[in-house]
């Protein structure tokens, strides 16, 4: 007997042989092997373990390998405890490992089913096993299920390899209907590892992917670069949902394989000019993503912007607005005007609520604050990055604004550029040019606005902008060649 248990990740360029021994990968750790593996034939000699700690991670490239994977499920506890799952395992029968049979009363096993937009239970409306329900897991698919105590299932069989396509025509189809779930499909991650989402091919569906967290009682959405599912990354056996257009098609490759053994985890990136608040009370919590990007619009962008899908009655669920679309990640373009984002907060008990910044990249000259609509307040969100609010069910959920200004896009440049120079000297901004050829320079000020422009020509020194108001003032001079913004304070 085998056990990888000594060190996360263990990647081996090899085969492993397993004969009638069992190779054991414990909870938390992962083994790639880029070769094959090999194991006897009617036998399942590879254990991929799970339980509270995390789950283990397989990524391999031969096909017909036999294994036990298992995935560790919380049970259901008050209104949270739901959980997306999906099989990764060729073929997977649901009774006896997941469903009773017969089906116990307090057996949940559901799939959902985007042409008549609701659920469908593995039992009848007598208890019985619902007959028009699939016998085996569908690989590819994704299923809601809770139980009432912790569970440890078990996926037997071969595993799954190689890239998987879904459209209309295959099992399970990604459909469209308009009159119906008007595209929102719940797929499910075929592997035992993660499944990268950024790396899947996708046609006429939305760059966001939303997966559900069972334990928080609410979705957590990706954009590609942002959002609460860290790095888009879908753990094993994890079902998500995708919303889709008419004739759509989802490649998953066996590149976007990847091990991530602890659910929602992915070392982050550092994304400029980012603000994400997070609400916190009644036990629960939830994030909203504001972003700028210059290629987006005030409207809903498909490759942007993530809809806002709502998790249980309890928890909290804060989102903005972009006209009559509830977003978790919403992505403007750059203005110089000030803009103004309505955020709403839903509540199912009347309780102190915390709304924190938990992220704030923008420049500091982008000024950012909150206005709540029922008190009058108005936060300083550079200054004050938490406060404390009664609210309750009957409460209008459309309660606050959020002012930003300033959010030009414009920054101050990391490495000084050959041939200018900017800077400031009491009540005078100067700026010295060496080349030939014009200068065009510009001055904003902390909202974004224009406040002085002019045309250098030549050589020479310009030490005619005098500011008479005292503050941070932004910059801009741009050649045929380069481009320079600096940030001066006047005196």
């Amino acid at each position: 007997m085998f056990y990888l248990n000594e060190r996360p990740l263990l990647q081996s360029s090899f085969f492993f042989y397993v004969g009638k021994a069992t190779l054991t990968i414990n909870s938390g750790k992962a083994l790639t092997v880029t070769d094959s593996i090999q194991n006897e034939a009617g036998t399942s000699g590879i254990e991929v373990k799970s339980d509270v700690s995390g789950t283990a991670s397989l990524i391999h490239e031969a096909a017909q390998i036999d294994a036990t994977v298992e995935h560790y499920i919380p049970k259901y506890v008050g209104a949270a405890g739901w959980h997306y799952i999906s099989s990764p395992i060729v073929t997977q029968a649901i009774q006896p490992e997941f469903v009773a049979n017969p089906p116990y009363s307090s057996d949940d096993f559901y799939k959902f089913s985007e042409p008549e937009y609701l659920w469908l239970s593995v039992k009848d409306n007598s208890g019985n096993w619902n007959e028009s329900f699939e016998d085996d897991f569908v690989v590819g698919c994704g299923y809601n299920v809770a139980f009432a105590e912790n569970e440890t299932k078990s996926f037997t069989g071969e595993l799954n390899a190689g890239d998987f396509t879904f459209n209309t025509s295959t099992t399970p189809a990604i459909t469209y209907t308009a009159d119906g779930g008007i595209g929102w499909n719940l797929m499910g991650n075929p592997y035992p590892s993660g499944l990268d989402w950024d790396q899947c091919g996708r046609t006429n569906i939305d760059a966001s992917v939303y997966a559900y967290d069972g334990d928080a009682g609410q979705y957590v959405s990706w954009n590609g670069s942002i959002g609460a599912l860290n790095g888009g990354i879908i753990p094993a056996m994890n079902a998500f949902f995708i919303k889709a257009s008419a004739n759509s098609e989802l490649t998953i490759p066996n590149d976007a394989r990847t091990h991530a053994a602890n659910n929602f985890y992915k070392e982050k990136d550092y994304v400029e000019d980012l603000l994400v608040l997070k609400v916190e009370g009644n036990g629960f919590s939830d994030k909203t993503f504001i972003h700028f990007n210059a290629d987006a619009s005030n409207e809903y962008d498909s490759d942007f912007d993530a809809y806002k899908l709502s998790g249980i009655f309890e928890a909290p669920q804060l989102y903005t607005k972009a006209g009559d679309s509830k977003l978790s990640i919403n992505v403007l373009p750059y203005t110089i005007k000030e803009i103004t984002i309505p955020l709403c907060l839903k509540v199912g008990a009347e309780t102190e609520y915390k709304i924190s910044v938990s992220e704030n990249t923008f420049w500091e000259t982008v000024d950012i604050s909150l206005k709540d609509l029922e008190t009058g307040n108005l936060y300083d969100l550079r200054t004050q990055t938490s406060f404390t609010l009664n609210h309750e069910p009957n409460n209008s959920s459309d309660r606050f604004l959020i002012l930003i200004n300033g959010a030009t896009g414009l920054e101050e440049n990391k490495i000084e550029d050959d041939g200018i120079e900017i800077y400031a000297y009491g009540n005078q901004i100067f700026i010295k040019t060496n080349g030939e050829g014009e200068a065009q320079v510009s001055v904003y000020n902390l909202l974004g606005q224009t406040i002085a422009s002019r045309t250098l020509t030549g050589l020479g020194t310009l030490s005619e902008f005098r500011i008479d108001k005292p503050s941070f003032y932004l910059v801009l001079v741009r050649t045929d060649e380069t481009r320079k913004v600096k940030k001066v304070f006047v005196r």
